[in-house]
């Protein structure tokens, strides 16, 4: 704590060379009315002038204390099964302090390794399949062997043959304009392809229904409704579950942070309290420790319905995997959906050679009307190339469907295969493991840095939480301390420091002001003086030892063989100019005469301390005698000299 200012003190101490001087002036009147001789004779105290060294300080104490120390924790929470040193060993860096309990630790490592063997045997059969799938779909389109794509060709080709056979339709009515029998001829071969035509689609068509019907036969589709119903339910119950796990994951990451707050708090009261707390320091101290048991307890408990409910969601996953599963089996193992698409292109055939077959038969009937009818007959044959057209035109819209069907489901194959990759990675919970095997590592406790240990609070038995051990090297010191409000303008990093203790009494170590706090503080209160934390480096440290308290002087300018007097020594002339009164010898030849006389000696002025102020001036000699005090003569007055 630093002592008053230079200003203040510099005011004590004039107040006691008053004093002085008070005395020494009583001394003068004894001597003038009680002395023996020249009953006139004034007597006088003196001081002689020598060079000396001026120091401008700021006074501080402060206690020595490492500059190099560590504290080291443990955040696993795990009992401690070892401790291997005791407060006051020597340790070196990378030494092993104590050891933690690794039993469950280990075991977690062993299922983590377990779950991503397993999760990546599993991938590697999705992704199997999911390519397989895609290959054959690939391959089937490739080859012409998608009865979709067969049956879409099928249809165009159908299609082509009735625009064909349209346009042979409307060049037999216009020919009919001119021979009407020869277009009846016509028109009757016409009528019996369309209907060769339909019948050979009519039997495609029964060929296709009783396909379909054999692959119907055999499947349940109760069972089919009931998989998707419980896929539905499940898939449900996930979502839920999900939702939960969220808010179990946010409860337990408050309740970890409210832990982390107080723990701290609870460090900071008991590093505030020192080795000799309070009653009202240590009742602080037991409420923050109860709060962090309390705080230890809820963050376990949370923990637990955290891992239940992540558990529960794992489950209800896993059974919609399951549920899909059987249900892709049970419809793959059934040919319903290829057969019912070959239905559908064949009852489109069959409807569309039908529709040829009677519009054929429509045209040869109307060919059996009067000449006069050829031109409305003329007229339906172009009506029909146009719907020849339209069909043709549809065929092959339809074909371009099938094919863009079939690519989407090679795409859904495709996004199939990316999606089961995807699964595939592992990566967080390979980091997972790292993570656990971190902290195996983290359950040897090693020494951070080489030095002695100061404290050891892990206990056998007990969990590891909190400031375990304390290092500190010794042979590196510095002293913690404050500089007042109105002392801190003065001082700046890097001055030079003069150090004394008690402990070593008549020895002086050399120091140096290392840092100054940006922002000051007050007591613990919050009222009283205003003082700023600062330290003092010690570049050797000798003999210091951790602990000691000590009192420094903070030197903010300092001068060397100048010469310097009382600040009561120097007097102000009427211009304002400064001198000092010596006494020199007196060389009248009267008798009687008194052996000195006083001399005024102009001076100008440089550094001040507490106590002194530097004097310059070429009349200024070495071993000159001075008048110490603030009395006031006149120069040449005769004066003796005590």
């Amino acid at each position: 704590m630093f002592v008053a200012t230079a200003t203040k003190a510099r005011k004590k101490k004039k107040m006691l060379v008053w004093g002085i001087v008070l005395i020494v002036a009583a001394a003068v009147v004894i001597s003038t009315f009680f002395g023996k001789g020249n009953q006139n004779a004034l007597t006088i105290r003196t001081t002689t002038l020598a060079p000396m060294t001026l120091s401008n300080t700021v006074s501080a104490t402060g206690s020595v204390e490492s500059s190099d120390d560590y504290k080291v924790y443990s955040t696993l929470g795990s009992l401690v099964s070892q401790v291997n040193v005791k407060v006051g060993d020597k340790v070196e860096a990378g030494q092993v302090l104590a050891m933690l309990d690794t039993e469950t630790l280990e075991l977690n490592i062993a299922q983590s390794e377990a779950n991503i063997n397993h999760a990546k045997s599993t991938a590697a059969q999705q992704i199997k399949q999911a390519e397989k799938n895609l290959n054959n779909a690939r391959k089937n389109l490739e080859e012409g062997l998608n009865s979709s794509v067969i049956s879409a060709e099928s249809g165009v080709d159908s299609a082509q043959i009735n625009q064909q056979n349209a346009a042979l339709t409307l060049q037999t009515a216009e020919d009919n304009q001119e021979a009407t029998q020869d277009m009846i001829g016509s028109y009757r071969d016409s009528y019996n392809d369309a209907r060769s035509d339909y019948l050979s689609a009519q039997s495609q068509y029964e060929k296709a229904r009783r396909a379909y019907n054999e692959a119907r036969q055999g499947v349940n589709s109760d069972i089919i409704d009931s998989l998707n119903r419980q896929i539905d339910n499940t898939q449900a119950g996930y979502q839920n579950k999900l939702k939960e796990v969220g808010e179990k994951q946010t409860a337990l990451t408050e309740a970890e942070t409210t832990f982390e707050a107080n723990k701290l708090l609870l460090e900071n009261l008991i590093a505030a309290a020192g080795d000799n707390p309070t009653d009202e320091q240590q009742e602080k101290i037991n409420e923050a420790s109860d709060r962090v048991s309390q705080d230890e307890s809820n963050v376990a408990e949370a923990k637990k319905v955290y891992d239940e409910v992540l558990g529960e969601a794992t489950a209800l996953k896993d059974e919609i995997a399951s549920l899909k599963s059987q249900l892709s089996d049970y419809e793959e193992s059934f040919g319903i959906t290829e057969a019912a698409k070959a239905l559908e292109a064949a009852t489109q055939i069959k409807d569309s050679m039908e529709a040829a077959m009677l519009s054929a038969r429509s045209r040869l009937e109307s060919t059996r009307t009067q000449a006069d009818q050829a031109d409305t007959a003329l007229d339906q044959a172009e009506l029909s190339k146009k719907s020849a057209d339209t069909s043709y035109e549809t065929s092959l819209k339809q074909q371009q469907a099938t094919l863009e069907g079939i690519n989407q489901q090679i795409e859904s194959y495709e996004d199939a295969l990316i999606s089961s990759r995807i699964q595939a990675d592992t990566t967080a919970q390979e980091i997972s493991l790292q993570m656990l095997y971190k902290q195996l590592e983290d359950s040897t406790i090693t020494a951070p840095i080489s030095g002695v240990v100061t404290a050891v609070n892990a206990e056998e038995g007990a969990p590891a939480s909190g400031v375990l051990f304390i290092i500190q090297n010794v042979d590196q010191l510095e002293i913690s301390t404050s500089i007042k409000e109105y002392d801190v303008t003065s001082v700046k990093e890097g001055l030079p420091v003069t150090i004394r203790t008690d402990a070593i009494d008549g020895e002086e170590f050399e120091g140096v002001l290392s840092e100054i706090a940006p922002t000051g503080s007050k007591g613990a209160s919050g009222s009283g003086a205003v003082t700023f934390a600062a330290k003092v480096s010690i570049p050797k440290p000798g003999a210091l030892r951790v602990g000691m308290n000590t009192r420094m002087d903070i030197i903010l300018e300092e001068k060397e063989n100048v010469f310097s007097v009382p600040f009561d020594a120097l007097h102000t002339a009427e211009d304002g100019s400064n001198y000092i009164i010596s006494v020199v010898a007196n060389e009248s030849q009267e008798k009687n005469a008194l052996p000195y006389i006083t001399k005024n000696i102009p001076v100008t002025t440089g550094l001040e301390t507490d106590f002194y102020i530097e004097i310059i001036s070429d009349q200024l000699t070495e071993g000159m005698q001075i008048i110490p005090t603030s009395d006031e003569y006149a120069e040449g007055t005769p004066v003796q000299v005590m």
